[in-house]
């Protein structure tokens, strides 16, 4: 890399959730054109026009004078939703962006520079042949920023999460040299699994984070097949210093067992070389710097007191500190000096480390140990440090009234010690019984109608209900008490599930790169006495959820001993009025609070669509919200009128979908369709969830636990009708008005 001045510090801070200190890290030597391996330039967000040092690294890894850039700016709204998109000065649209980082790019030395216009507008053309022709005389690629889910429906095709030419002919590029940078969610994309979607510290810390793409700052959101996956190492996420991400940062690595962070600050860059090979490094450009969080030896638990995180690293660094990410060391740059306490404050010297540069004016001093010495004064730039971290500290202990923070002092390697702090990691408190130590193993799970697997109804950490029992849900829920390597065969299954639970197990192991016995501990923990009962439970679970009323007809067994009609009322009253009490308890409030929400702005056209027997509950829902607003439709059933309503959809539409097993895939493209038009989605279900619930913003499951083989749309019904008495609520004197009006029109038309 070129001589940059270095600013103040590269430290550490001990974080003790538990996140301790650790070194900062040490510059590396920029590859020479020789290179077999590209690299990646990771920018935190709010790049400003004149950082040199970071176009400088850019355009320099492009090949200097001879840079040819590629920008893609498909994030960003397309030029059809801007309502600025003609005046050059208020356009924010990905051609203007496109425009505007061409010309960045070309002001800070590059030879040519050039918008690929690939957007919503122009999806098709990510599969442009011509594209990919301009795309391989390029040497470099930089991604804007706006929202990174676009960038999965414009080049994954969407759910199809797939290569297009273009993403196909820029991983090629990348391979045989080329540099490949990323503001704010040029970033993020660059992640593998589990990408980042959205969500503010202090809920994700409370309630968890969730699979799915949600337009709410309330919830930890995140894409399980993720981003381009240029970078594999750890989880990526952006203005962590600007808006304290660090916290939601944290759950959501605990969530889906992720060894490493990075989280990176606005206007500084993480240089990444040799991406995905034993060999990849890691360099910090910029005064703000790079946190790493480092959950090799975490524990995570759920009490009755909140969720805890404890043994987590977080290591700061800034400009010119190095991370070596195959072994998880850091190094400071070669100029910088450790500084530490006074050898009267020992707490302090134990809690933290820090890394001077120079004092102003002076030398690389140390700071003095002797008692009596005055303390120097570590200068701004460590006060501006303590001023970045303080939003992780502000979210932690915001959350400290539902998150008991075991805060502890980290001390230098010595056996009695640790033997005295390690201890064994405490089981969630929402799991099954069996969850806990020295648990027996559970028989397998029982199919048949009416039947749940499992012995409760799992939770997702946001208290959602989600699949009853689920072996997904029971990985999901363990992943923080797993060892490090039991995670590598957690994730293995989550990423595939659920066919990888049917392969050997020594396919199994060799993906995720552990020993045969490590999955069969992994199993173990589960609850299972094998890896067999682990596959028979699972092909239960497929079983239940693919049940048709035929398959639920032949499995079901009346044990009752009572054939009358007084014992069929007796069961009927017991099983609706659990399943109806269950689903209403186990409805997250946070849901049913923003489908009323989306359901009753009045500036929304709701669509409303069900299956085989769940369109009567559509037409429902909807002859109850025709008579508290207007705008609302059913969506037409022939093909041509169906075809005229969706071509139609918008950014104002709210679009409805019943789906329950056995799912119908029409409701996913349908869901798929609202999303890339930027609609939104609100999903009823049942427990096992519709796969259209991967593009809801709000999922709604209820219990289908009947007498008879077909499933009960009870619960269903009044899921419905606590949604109606919400929207009678928010509308309030509209929705009076408008039956009044309603009323009127229906009797002076003789239809009443």
């Amino acid at each position: 890399m070129r001589d940059r001045p270095r600013p103040v510090l590269a430290g550490a801070t001990a974080l003790v959730l538990v996140l301790t200190a650790a070194p900062a890290a040490q510059a590396t030597a920029h590859p020479g054109s020789a290179r077999t391996a590209g690299s990646l330039v990771l920018i935190g967000g709010g790049l400003k026009g004149n950082n040199t040092e970071v176009y400088g690294e850019i355009i320099d890894r492009a090949g200097g004078s001879r840079a040819r850039i590629g920008a893609l700016t498909a994030a960003s709204v397309p030029e059809s939703q801007d309502p600025h998109a003609d005046d050059p000065v208020r356009c924010s649209n990905s051609a203007c962006n496109g425009a505007y980082y061409a010309g960045l790019l070309e002001k800070h030395g590059a030879a040519d520079a050039q918008w690929i216009a690939v957007d919503l507008d122009h999806i098709a053309d990510a599969d442009s042949d011509a594209l990919v022709d301009r795309i391989n005389s390029m040497s470099g690629f930089f991604f804007g920023g706006g929202d990174q889910y676009r960038y999965v429906t414009t080049l994954l095709h969407g759910d199809r999460h797939t290569d297009s030419k273009v993403l196909a002919a820029i991983r090629a590029r990348l391979a045989d040299g080329a540099v490949v940078a990323g503001t704010s969610a040029g970033a993020q994309i660059a992640a593998g699994p589990d990408m980042v979607t959205g969500g503010d510290s202090y809920p994700a810390l409370r309630d968890g984070s969730a699979p799915g793409y949600f337009d709410d700052p309330a919830r930890l959101g995140y894409l399980l097949r993720g981003g381009f996956g240029f970078l594999r190492s750890g989880l990526v996420d952006t203005h962590t210093g600007a808006y304290g991400r660090e916290g939601r940062a944290l759950r959501l690595a605990a969530d889906t067992g992720h060894d490493r962070v990075y989280a990176l600050q606005e206007n500084s860059a993480l240089v990444v070389d040799a991406p995905g090979t034993p060999r990849e490094t890691m360099t910090v450009l910029g005064t703000n710097g790079v946190g790493v969080i480092d959950l090799r030896d975490a524990r995570a638990r759920t009490t009755p007191a909140g969720w805890t995180l404890t043994r987590a690293r977080y290591t700061h660094l800034t400009d010119g500190d190095r991370h070596d990410a195959a072994r998880g060391a850091v190094h400071p740059a070669r100029d910088k000096r450790p500084l530490a306490p006074p050898r009267h404050d020992a707490r302090a010297r134990r809690r933290r480390r820090l890394l001077l540069d120079r004092q102003p004016g002076g030398r690389p001093v140390l700071l003095p140990r002797h008692r009596h010495r005055p303390r120097l004064d570590p200068g701004p730039a460590h006060r501006h440090h303590l001023r970045e971290v303080a939003p992780l500290h502000r979210h932690l202990h915001q959350a400290a009234g539902l998150h008991r923070l075991d805060e502890r002092r980290h001390h230098r390697a010595d056996p009695r010690r640790t033997a005295r702090r390690h201890r064994p990691p405490m089981t969630p408190a929402h799991t099954a019984p069996e969850a806990g130590a020295g648990r027996t193993p559970r028989p397998a799970p029982a199919t048949g109608a009416g039947t749940r697997l499992g012995t409760g109804a799992p939770q997702d950490p946001k208290g959602a209900l989600m699949a009853s029992g689920t072996l997904a849900d029971d990985i999901r829920l363990k992943l923080g008490t797993l060892s490090p390597a039991e995670r590598k065969v957690a994730r293995v299954l989550l990423a595939a599930y659920p066919a990888a639970g049917f392969e050997t197990v020594a396919t199994i192991a060799e993906r995720a790169t552990v020993s045969a016995p490590t999955v069969l501990r992994f199993v173990a923990r589960l609850g299972y006495s094998g890896f067999p009962e682990f596959q028979a439970a699972l092909r239960a679970e497929l079983n239940q959820r693919n049940a048709s009323p035929l398959t639920l007809y032949e499995e079901t067994e009346d044990t009752s001993g009572d054939d009358s009609a007084a014992g069929l009322m007796a069961r009927s009253s017991k099983l609706f009025t659990t399943a109806v009490a269950q689903t209403l308890a186990e409805t997250p409030p946070h849901d049913l609070e923003r489908a009323v929400a989306l359901l009753s702005d009045r500036k929304r056209r709701i669509t409303l669509v069900g299956g085989r027997f769940t369109h009567l509950l559509a037409q429902y829902l909807a002859l109850h919200l025709m008579q508290l607003r207007g705008d609302v439709h059913i969506l037409p059933e022939r093909p041509v009128e169906r075809a005229a309503a969706l071509a139609g959809l918008g950014r104002r539409d709210v679009l409805v979908v019943f789906d329950y097993r056995r799912y119908e895939e029409d409701k996913v493209a349908l869901a798929q369709l609202t999303l890339e038009r930027g609609g939104k989605v609100v999903v009823f279900t049942d427990t096992w969830l519709s796969p259209t619930s991967a593009h809801a913003e709000v999922v709604l499951p209820s219990q289908v636990s009947t007498p008879s083989p077909y499933d009960s749309l009870v619960p269903t019904l009044a899921v419905i009708e606590t949604v109606v008495a919400g929207l009678l609520t928010a509308l309030g004197d509209e929705a009076h008005q408008h039956m009044r009006q309603t009323e009127d029109v229906a009797r002076r038309s003789g239809l009443v």
